[in-house]
């Protein structure tokens, strides 16, 4: 028998409708084997279209199921009343599991039920449709018939609607159709990999919508002039989102670049440090190293500190810089390494960063920094676009002959578009950033990533089995890298473990976790769109595995 819990997600196999309103959309699912009739009907009539540009006639506050045999498959039973909230309803069919023994559904003050050709049932624990008898109103024949799942936020908007003394809407609310389906089971899978990296669902499904249509213009944005407005427009908003979300001062430039962070490597000493001038360079990576080892063939570059040694397991934090330098470089966190500047270093002159995998994920404060620039592929946006935020005044110092593409400023006047730019990159970080400002921006976001690497890291600490890599006080909140402890796990059983642990991890959704080879190991990067649900299951899994381990 098919676990029917309130507010599950479907099951492989289930009919489902998709009910779209003025106000959003709700996804329900259909019981017609359990329930028979009254969801039988509503599946018929929605595949006639009886449900299209359908108005609510009813905004019921006050309604409660006070009993009812929901499985009689007569199309009746179930008595309802309105109510205050105050008594006690039963619903009594255990297999359907719409509430376990004797529960309120009104005992909340949420709005419990929404009419048309249908009811909704709004409660505490779930939501639920109800049939509407076409004879008109009677405490008997309401039959439960479907439960909503996806879709909350538009029900609540609806409840939420003004009324009259008789529960008329009044503001026009339309139920604009109605889609019947059969749900396919998708496993849900959580994406630790290091970059390219997860992306929030909601900038995913948006960037599918516009392959085909952008904008409502017709044409795929794969297909679209980055001469157009729409393509101008877009840009400019991707631009003035990122200004908005890390508050950038005037006097700064931002620019969409090809040929991510790794292309910066070259780009930035090539504009800014002379053939005779001194750059300060801080080693605390693979990706600070590549960065300086480019740099020098610009001009002379100094390794102020470097972790190295220790497998770059830490963020060197005293050095000195050399005097009349013309920048200090930062790689702002480390993701192979898992270690992360939490306060950056005050430099003689002005700051460069390559914040490739934690830009966005916590408050800056620009005005420290002569440029930044990051790769999009682990908190921004797909690969294929790096985005460089430059102080205007620092250009135009260097006396050799840049060539043109390479220059920032040919790309600045130009906003982007000197040549054509990586647009469906863009348009995907314009979304990522509409979801981010939508979630509270770059401090709330901070928050949550605490808290997800709070988690993570707690475990680790309290683990027999596991441990982190980085010194504690340098910790990344974006990637963290863990091992077997040495005492827990013999060398010799070392490596077939840990296949059996990714293997294992692959099988309870939870992928891309496999170390880098210069750590070993294990590495989860929790960039700001990883749920924290993602972080509970890689959580509870390793408890599983330590208790598998030790018996």
């Amino acid at each position: 028998m098919t676990d029917f819990h309130q507010t599950d997600e479907p099951q492989s196999g289930e009919t489902i409708a998709i009910i779209t309103t003025n106000k959003g959309q709700m996804k329900l699912r259909l019981f017609p084997e359990l329930v028979g009739v009254a969801a039988e009907n509503f599946i018929e009539l929605a595949k006639q279209g009886k449900y299209n540009n359908v108005p609510f006639h009813r905004v019921i506050k006050n309604f409660m199921i006070q009993g009812g045999d929901f499985t009689n498959k007569n199309g009746t039973g179930g008595h309802a009343a309105s109510g205050k909230g105050e008594s006690i309803g039963d619903v009594y069919d255990p297999r359907l599991r719409h509430i376990r023994g004797a529960l309120s559904w009104a005992k909340t003050s949420a709005p419990n039920s929404i009419g048309s050709q249908f009811f909704i049932v709004h409660a505490e624990n779930g939501a639920h449709f109800l049939d509407h008898p076409p004879g008109g109103h009677s405490h008997e024949g309401y039959t439960v018939f479907g439960q909503l799942y996806e879709g909350f936020g538009t029900l609540d908007s609806i409840a939420e609607t003004k009324t009259d003394g008789r529960d008329k809407p009044k503001e026009e609310i339309i139920i604009e159709n109605v889609e019947i389906n059969y749900f396919t089971y998708m496993k849900t899978v959580f994406n630790f990999s290091a970059g390219p990296s997860i992306l929030p669902k909601q900038a995913t499904e948006e960037a599918k919508a516009a392959i085909t249509d952008f904008a409502g213009t017709g044409i795929g944005i794969l297909e679209m002039s980055h001469r157009t407005k729409p393509i101008e427009g877009m840009v400019a908003e991707t631009e003035s989102l990122l200004k908005e979300l890390l508050s950038i001062p005037e006097g700064y430039e931002i620019l969409f670049l090809g040929g991510g962070a790794s292309f910066q490597f070259c780009m930035v000493p090539i504009n800014l440090l002379g053939t005779d001038s001194v750059a300060d360079y801080t080693d605390t990576g693979l990706w600070a190293s590549k960065a300086l080892k480019e740099a020098k063939k610009f001009g002379k570059v100094n390794v102020v500190c470097s972790s190295k040694d220790s497998i770059y397991n830490h963020i060197p934090k005293t050095f000195e810089q050399t005097p009349g330098a013309t920048y200090l470089h930062v790689t702002s966190n480390n993701t192979i390494y898992g270690t992360q500047w939490k306060e950056f270093p005050k430099a003689n002159t002005y700051l460069v960063s390559d914040m490739s995998s934690d830009i966005l994920s916590r408050p800056i404060d620009v005005s420290k920094f002569g440029l930044i620039y990051a790769g999009a592929q682990k908190n921004m946006g797909p690969a294929g676009v790096a985005t460089v935020i430059v102080r205007s005044d620092i250009l135009g110092k260097v006396e050799r002959d840049i060539p043109t593409m390479l220059d920032y400023r040919t790309h600045i006047p130009e906003k982007s578009m000197f040549n054509t730019p990586p647009v469906f990159s863009i348009y995907v970080m314009n979304r990522v950033l509409h979801w981010l400002k939508n979630l509270g921006g770059v401090a709330e976001m901070e928050k949550i990533n605490a808290k997800k690497s709070n988690l993570l890291y707690d475990a680790l600490d309290n683990s027999k089995l596991f441990k982190g890599t980085a010194a504690k006080e340098d910790r990344s909140t974006m990637n963290i890298p863990f091992v077997f402890r040495e005492d827990a796990v013999a060398a010799d059983k070392k490596e077939s473990l840990e296949k059996d642990f990714l293997k294992t991890a692959v099988e309870k959704g939870l992928e891309q976790l496999k170390g880098h080879r210069s750590v070993g190991g294990f590495r989860a990067s929790i960039y700001n769109a990883m749920p924290i649900e993602g972080v509970e299951a890689l959580v509870a899994f390793m408890g599983e595995f330590e208790k598998k381990v030790f018996g």
